[in-house]
């Protein structure tokens, strides 16, 4: 991969050097030398090399190191509440289901945990996720479930 970019990196250097000399006259190529077109096409593609390495590692996806959450409670409110509310009650106006009463196992929620909801909804994969975490998310959602609201 790193041949493939090197030669199309200098590919394009010299596309570039050839598009510049092309515009220019001849009265303003008596100063530039072959030699700084290059250096200026390097440079350019460290820049954006760096600014590239920087942006991108600020992105991670799905990152679980997080030891203070220890109970079911804290990790689906750091996980889950977002979309499904506290109380999970869902966000209907957004579209998400509640989870609290749900008929799921907890080896069903556990797997949806992973994979993702998989029925055509914006249900994201926790696939980091360790089964412990999942686990204690899952327990947590039953014992929400069986905590129902009496009715008035």
């Amino acid at each position: 991969m790193a041949v493939a970019f090197a030669l199309s990196n200098s590919i394009f250097k010299q596309q570039c050097i050839k598009w510049i000399i092309d515009k220019m006259d001849d009265d303003s190529l008596r100063g530039w030398q072959l030699r700084s077109l290059f250096r200026i096409a390097e440079r350019r593609d460290q820049l954006i090399g760096c600014l590239l390495l920087v942006m991108l590692s600020g992105c991670s996806v799905d990152q679980h190191d997080h030891p203070e959450l220890t109970s079911g409670q804290q990790l689906f409110d750091f996980h889950c509440a977002p979309c499904h509310k506290k109380d999970g009650t869902g966000i209907f106006l957004k579209g998400v289901p509640p989870n609290r009463d749900t008929d799921l196992s907890v080896w069903e929620i556990i797997h949806k945990t992973e994979k993702g909801s998989g029925d055509n909804s914006k249900m994201p994969r926790f696939q980091s996720m360790p089964d412990e975490e999942a686990a204690k998310i899952a327990i947590y959602l039953k014992q929400l479930g069986s905590m129902k609201t009496p009715a008035k």
